[in-house]
């Protein structure tokens, strides 16, 4: 009995054994391999009308990789093709409208559809937004609004689509180039150089919700402006030429060191204490250096000041201003107004009209051998009045020439009311012999 035991329970082992390999083969051999999905799905390239998209390698595929693409991130409605073989990384999709967003997505199967029905049982990557590139900014569109000595800032019209705008600020030499991102449709450029013009070029972009990609026109396709100028600096080498000596129909003339960026000059003439501007005028950029003020508002014996200071014009009509240069200070009087004589064998004595304004007076004396504009002046003294006597060797056949600058003092200042960097109120004589003769 126990030996007919031990046999029913090898043989029900047996049995279980055999029926567990069984259905182990059984499930084997009616299972297939679970289709891989593809990952790493990212945009990598944008046009107009065009996105590029890529994903990681697909392995243990054996079949096909197939795209769509749909204006909504539920892909109810969308356009599907065959994307390729199950070795591809990366495939394109056109006919796109500039400056939208769609969304794509990369599937994988093993079977093979038509090119424009994937099979029923492709597996479908996560869905990924794409943008494509906006329009290009127009040109015209693009306005210089406001400037600092270091800044330029424009504005331009809006591109339907766009999100943001890249702009590059660079010189002539292509030198000092700075990019800016604005977010609007305005940007200032900071860190620039002064007094220059610089060409602006802006970049329609597109950046999808996540910010991981940003589509921008092509580098043909964007909007500029050129020689577009920093604020000018403050003007400097201010200077009274020339100031006619006639009262009713003389002028005075103006030059002062060129601003390279400036569209034109604005002057103010004010009495030597003036707080209001006798009178004001501007000039284009190509008068810097011939400035005719008429003298119906200029006396003679009078001290003046000028200022003057640059401007660029704006998109909008209205000029922008740099700063004021300093006050030159100048005065209109004769030569007849000032007078000479010999006093005895070493001394000559001058003297000259009252100049309102005037707070002391420089003399100067220069010697020739001849009459000659070139004479080299030697100042000899100052005084409140309004004559001097200057000691000197006078010597026959020479010409002694006279010069007197009158001086306004302000504060601690002193200033020089001079015409053409020196003066033109002079007078000169000479001794012809034993003759002394005044001119």
């Amino acid at each position: 009995m126990k030996k007919s035991g031990r046999k029913v329970k090898v043989f029900q082992l047996a049995l279980a054994l055999f029926l567990a390999m069984g259905l182990m083969f059984a499930f084997t051999s009616s299972t297939k391999a679970a289709t891989p999905k593809v990952t790493g799905v990212k945009q990598t390239e944008s046009s107009e009308k065009d996105v590029v998209v890529s994903w990681d390698t697909v392995f243990g595929l054996d079949g096909y990789i197939y795209k769509r693409i749909s204006p909504n991130p539920s892909m109810d409605v969308c356009q599907a093709d065959y994307a390729g073989s199950d070795t591809i990384t990366k495939t394109r999709f056109s006919g796109l409208n500039e400056g939208k967003t769609y969304y794509v997505q990369s599937g994988t199967s093993s079977s093979y559809g038509n090119y424009s029905e994937p099979p029923a049982d492709t597996v479908w990557s996560d869905v990924v937004e794409v943008v494509t590139s906006p329009n290009g900014v127009d040109n015209n569109g693009i306005t210089f609004d406001s400037a600092t000595e270091t800044s330029i800032s424009v504005s331009w019209k809006a591109v339907e689509g766009a999100t943001s705008y890249r702009l590059l600020f660079y010189d002539d030499k292509r030198d000092n180039g700075i990019t800016v991102v604005s977010d609007g449709t305005s940007a200032t450029g900071t860190g620039l150089k002064k007094n220059t013009k610089y060409t602006v070029e802006i970049y329609a972009q597109k950046s999808n919700s996540s910010n991981t990609y940003t589509a921008e026109v092509a580098s043909y396709d964007y909007g500029y402006r050129s020689a577009v100028p920093t604020l000018p600096t403050k003007i400097t080498g201010v200077d009274c030429q020339y100031f006619d000596m006639s009262v009713k129909t003389g002028n005075a003339r103006f030059e002062w060191d060129k601003n390279n960026v400036a569209d034109g000059y604005q002057y103010e003439i004010y009495k030597y204490n003036g707080k209001k501007a006798l009178t004001t005028g501007a000039v284009d950029k190509y008068s810097y250096s011939y400035v005719n003020v008429k003298s119906g508002k200029l006396k003679t014996r009078q001290i003046y000041k000028i200022r003057v200071r640059a401007f660029v014009n704006k998109s909008n009509g209205e000029r922008a201003y740099g700063a004021w240069s300093s006050y030159d200070y100048f005065s209109r009087m004769a030569g007849s107004d000032v007078s000479l004589k010999k006093s005895g064998s070493n001394k000559i004595k001058t003297s000259w009209k009252k100049v309102a304004g005037a707070t002391n007076y420089t003399v100067y004396l220069g010697t020739t051998s001849g009459s000659s504009s070139s004479v080299k002046y030697k100042k000899v003294g100052t005084t409140k009045k309004t004559s001097y006597t200057i000691k000197t060797s006078i010597k026959k056949n020479k010409y002694y020439y006279v010069r007197v600058v009158p001086n306004y003092k302000k504060g601690k200042t002193t200033y020089a009311g001079t015409v053409n960097g020196t003066s033109s109120y002079s007078a000169y004589g000479h001794i012809n012999g034993s003759k002394w003769c005044v001119h």
